[in-house]
């Protein structure tokens, strides 16, 4: 954990590991200031100038449907924080696959969570509701790419036709729907 230097919210470079024992020895600063768990994304250590500690866990929002999640943990515990946390990263992730997966708007795809590097498989798609072989590919880094998937002769092809951000998602559907007519014309 990144601590102050002379709490008076300007960080240093020092690193405490996060422990129970360590969060309670620390210091009251003369101003408030949060420090971010190097382990887990989304949990803070919340320090006030009265000297109240508090373990704070939040997930993004602007993800169509959800909120903004707090849990503070005023008796805390790190690893009941850390575990609490994990587990709403987790269901976070699966809410808005699966929002995903009804309705593909520049929010939705915006605020999908990365691949989780931990699995085997370097990314997972997320099909278009709307035109059939259309995917977007979400890797371990989080970037995100539109592919279109399509069989052609009896062979699968999946073609990358560009990232999320750089193309739009209307133009990844034109360009599929060109691909599919052209397919049709010529692998028939």
């Amino acid at each position: 954990m990144t601590t102050t230097s002379n709490f008076n919210g300007a960080v240093s470079d020092e690193l405490l590991i996060w422990t129970n024992a360590a969060i309670a020895a620390l210091p009251t600063p003369s101003s408030s200031y949060e420090v971010l768990d190097p382990l887990t994304p989304g949990l803070a250590l919340l320090v006030d100038s009265d000297g109240c500690k508090s373990l704070q866990f939040t997930f993004p929002g602007g993800t169509p449907g959800f909120l903004e999640q707090h849990a503070t943990f005023k008796v805390f515990d790190v690893e009941a924080a850390r575990a609490y946390a994990n587990e709403n990263i987790a269901a976070h992730a699966m809410r808005a696959k699966k929002h995903a997966a009804s309705e593909w708007t520049v929010s939705t795809l915006k605020f999908l969570p990365a691949h989780d590097k931990s699995l085997p498989s370097r990314y997972y798609e997320i099909k278009d509701p709307e035109v059939r072989g259309l995917r977007l590919r979400v890797n371990t880094a989080g970037r995100k790419f539109f592919y279109f998937r399509y069989t052609c002769f009896g062979k699968k092809w999946a073609d990358e036709l560009g990232e999320f951000g750089h193309i739009s998602i209307e133009e990844a559907r034109s360009t599929a729907k060109g691909i599919r007519a052209f397919i049709k014309e010529e692998c028939s």
